[in-house]
């Protein structure tokens, strides 16, 4: 039998083994050397918990490992059938295998609840950082200059040197009177839905501190951080979507006036039902600036009478906007993209699946005696909201992201914690 110390050091390595690979996803440091060693290091922690945990995972959680596996092979199938399975086999081979170590990884983890707050504040103190970051060299930085020109459209970037260290971030926009800056990241939307995950992450966090009598003084301090970095980074869905975030989990925090909870988030989804009938509705848009995603959008008929029936394989879609408008792009889209890669059928249940997920667990917070759990339930909730409506406008779904490592926690420890010591829970 373990000791608490020994326990206490094995799931320090799931920490590791999450928030490194997030760190880097984040700052876009993705390489084939960095993705061989992200996915090594995962695979020897990963088998240091299985060579040292006390137990196996339970039934439950080896009937999801089935269900992924199943899919996973799945989707190698729909690639070989489809024209660019030189690339497609190689994406998910990438995706699944990250997606299957992460759940195992967190599966394997002794107190997922402890390790979980201390991956969320590691999550919130990176974003904060980059938010200060982004914030300085936004108001040193001075006009952007213009630096290079890629899929034709010409890159800015700020530049500022501070004690002989320079520091400098890319910046997109209309002009260079309003333009939106990225930190560290690749673009203003990464930099902006970080922010807004952690801006989510952070108000639990409080949520937790208030229950356990502790101050939030400097969370408090992070709320005010994060509404200026999103305001820097510029994503205009991003900035409505920090209210709703916020009045959404204000509202599961209540202890009664249930009903009203759920009219709240009903209304919540049904923005996301009304953002895809704009999109299906193309002449709905054309007073929008959609900053060319509409011109990628333009060619979902095409698409639509490809995939009607199966996919071309997991990312096909990037190979498909190449091929037909000639940029190296997603679709920014991620209701488009399941289409072209799985084909309607598959993606229709797979998002109905999603929507599944939302009303599960909120019945689950609905159900819930104690407020600690809640905050767990909220949480998730809250981000699987968020992620259905962030994909109508970004790629956000079955990708080696940072997006997909925060769906696959998150759910994982939906699914998996329990009050392992028989303490009260923490989350």
């Amino acid at each position: 039998m373990k000791s608490i110390k020994d326990k206490k050091n094995i799931d320090k390595l799931t920490i590791i083994a999450i928030i490194i690979p997030v760190i880097l996803m984040a700052l876009n440091l993705i390489t084939t050397l960095i993705t061989i060693g992200i996915l090594g290091v995962q695979i020897v922690i990963l088998l240091i918990k299985i060579k040292r945990k006390d137990g196996n995972i339970n039934k439950k959680e080896i009937q999801i490992l089935t269900f992924i596996i199943i899919f996973y092979l799945f989707t190698y199938i729909i690639d070989l059938f489809g024209k660019y399975r030189e690339t497609t086999i190689i994406t998910t081979t990438l995706v699944f295998i990250n997606i299957i170590l992460n759940y195992l990884i967190v599966c394997l983890t002794y107190n997922k609840k402890e390790t979980f707050i201390l991956i969320a504040k590691i999550f919130v103190g990176f974003v904060i950082f980059l938010c200060a970051y982004g914030l300085v060299v936004r108001i040193l930085g001075g006009t952007p200059r213009p630096y290079e020109v890629t899929n034709g459209e010409t890159q800015y970037r700020q530049v500022v040197n501070i004690g002989g260290i320079q520091l400098s971030q890319r910046a997109m926009g209309n002009s260079l009177g309003r333009f939106g800056v990225t930190s560290l990241t690749k673009n203003p939307n990464t930099f902006s839905y970080l922010i807004l995950y952690a801006f989510i992450i952070n108000m639990i966090l409080i949520n937790i501190n208030k229950e356990n009598n502790k101050k939030n003084i400097f969370n408090y301090l992070y709320m005010i951080l994060l509404l200026i970095g999103v305001y820097i980074a510029g994503s205009r869905l991003a900035i409505v979507l920090i209210p709703l975030s916020y009045i959404g989990i204000k509202i599961l925090s209540i202890k009664r006036k249930r009903f009203i909870s759920l009219i709240i988030i009903g209304g919540i989804i049904a923005v996301l039902i009304v953002g895809i009938y704009l999109i299906l509705n193309f002449d709905s848009l054309k007073l929008i600036d959609l900053n060319g995603r509409d011109q990628l959008w333009a060619i979902m008929p095409e698409v639509f009478d490809d995939s009607l029936i199966i996919g071309q394989g997991l990312d096909a879609s990037r190979n498909i906007v190449l091929e037909k408008t000639g940029m190296d792009l997603t679709m920014f889209n991620s209701y488009f993209t399941m289409l072209a890669n799985y084909g309607l059928i598959i993606t229709v249940l797979f998002y109905a699946w999603a929507i599944y997920l939302v009303f599960y667990y909120l019945k689950k917070w609905k159900n819930e005696k104690k407020l600690k759990m809640k905050n767990l339930y909220t949480l998730i909730v809250m981000i699987l909201i968020i992620a259905l409506i962030q994909g109508i406008v970004e790629n956000n779904i079955l990708r080696f992201s940072v997006w997909n490592t925060i769906y696959v926690v998150l759910l994982t420890l939906g699914i998996t914690i329990k009050d392992e010591d028989k303490e009260e829970m923490l989350i």
